[in-house]
């Protein structure tokens, strides 16, 4: 039901916005007028009339009503608690192995953060023999098998080159001599556009 606002009953929404809550008002106003007025009703009249309603923010400087409180935790809730020193059931030592999204990692630190922990161990036997991987650059596995890691199966290629391999065979089968093949195809590729942008 469509409720027709007076200026006196804006004006007590006015007056008591800023202190109670939309319900609290919304009661009032039934009990005054006899009309069936909702909290919603209050709540849009406010907005459309802009009226600034209670300011429930916590204001800076202010002191917690809890502050310097010790809050027991609960019975059950201690019983089920990590003791200092304890490690969950899934934590493994440095220098472990796992199988994450296909790859094989290897754990080299234990800071509790497994992104930093664990090292992807292909990319280790890669730059063992190789050196740093550059900037750009990854590493992919000519068979396609992400747990094959032996250092004859792994190609280091740019991410430019990476792109065009990916386009390749979104479209085209894997070409006879297989990723190899497809790298080399890549560079070629690549090395031509540069000549055009150089030569138009």
């Amino acid at each position: 039901m469509a409720i027709k606002w007076t200026e006196q009953m804006l004006d007590y929404i006015r007056r008591q916005a800023p202190n109670h809550s939309h319900r609290h008002i919304a009661d009032d106003l039934s009990c005054m007028t006899g009309l069936e007025i909702t909290e919603g009703m209050v709540r849009s009249t406010t907005k459309r009339y802009k009226i600034k309603g209670r300011d429930c923010r916590f204001r800076h400087g202010s002191i917690p009503a809890n502050k310097g409180l010790s809050i027991p935790s609960h019975t059950n809730s201690v019983a089920t608690q990590f003791k200092k020193g304890s490690k969950p059931t899934t934590w493994l030592p440095i220098g472990s192995e796992r199988i994450a999204d296909g790859y094989v990692q290897v754990k080299m630190t234990d800071t509790g953060y497994p992104p930093r922990d664990w090292v992807a161990k292909h990319r280790l036997i890669w730059e063992a023999h190789n050196g740093p991987l550059p900037d750009k650059t990854m590493l992919r596995f000519i068979d396609g098998d992400r747990t094959n890691i032996r250092l004859d199966n792994l190609l280091a290629v740019t991410r430019q080159e990476n792109a065009v391999m990916n386009r390749w065979l979104r479209v085209n089968d894997m070409p006879e001599g297989g990723l190899i093949s497809l790298h080399l195809m890549a560079k070629i590729k690549i090395k031509a556009s540069q000549r055009k942008k150089e030569f138009s």
